[in-house]
């Protein structure tokens, strides 16, 4: 346990270093990012409008990060991101959500499920030819924890790249903290091997990234450090 808090304590310090360097004027960004939206909606271009507030709500999100957050809010800041996406990709990629109302209210650590819905489309979806699609799941088990699944069907990995993937973000040695290694790092400083942090994968078939968090009605008193 003290093993376990020391290591915490001192990933608390580098995100919090690195998130002081992520901050580099977010007002003028922001001035920016409304000059864009007043321009576009003067010239009767909705499509700039929407975009440059969409991207608005995601970088406040991502710097004024929270500690925790409720499934709602985490899903607002991944609609947010896909909608900017959407731009990008068009039709290309479908979004199928399983999200009971029962869910929305509880909390779970900020930024949890953005990262590997990146991930997918970056090494799964974004050179795909044929259509993608994202299932983003999350379901309340035995009233203690939520169990989240998120899968694609994009091109996949053989099982040496799948090993080599596992090896990466589980590696305490690296100081990786960007897609599944941020997550994976997260959950076990946060829960442990109770998180039960999988990742499956068949080339050509896609992949699926599964993980689980105790049910909480209210956020934690501990700080989570913004890793």
């Amino acid at each position: 346990l003290i093993e376990k808090n020391y290591t915490l304590e001192i990933a608390n310090r580098e995100a919090e270093i690195e998130f002081l360097k992520m901050q580099i004027n977010p007002h003028f960004l922001y001035n920016c990012l409304d000059t864009i939206s007043w321009l576009g909606f003067t010239n009767g271009n909705s499509e700039v409008t929407d975009l440059a507030v969409a991207l608005g709500k995601f970088l406040r999100a991502s710097i004024k990060r929270e500690d925790y957050y409720t499934v709602k809010q985490e899903m607002d800041v991944v609609d947010n991101y896909l909608f900017i996406q959407k731009y990008r990709f068009g039709d290309k990629i479908e979004i199928r959500h399983d999200i009971p109302e029962e869910v929305l209210d509880f909390y779970i650590p900020s930024f949890i499920i953005q990262p590997v819905i990146e991930n997918s489309i970056v090494h799964g979806l974004e050179e795909q030819i044929e259509k993608g699609i994202l299932w983003i799941d999350i379901k309340l088990c035995e009233e203690k924890y939520l169990q989240f699944t998120l899968k694609d069907n994009g091109k996949g990995m053989d099982e040496e790249q799948l090993q080599q993937v596992i090896l990466n973000y589980s590696d305490k040695s690296k100081k990786s903290s960007i897609g599944l290694s941020n997550v994976y790092r997260r959950l076990n400083l946060l829960y442990g091997p109770a998180c039960e942090f999988h990742i499956t994968s068949a080339l050509g078939k896609g992949t699926e990234v599964s993980f689980r968090t105790p049910v909480m009605k209210v956020p934690e008193n501990n700080k989570l450090g913004k890793l």
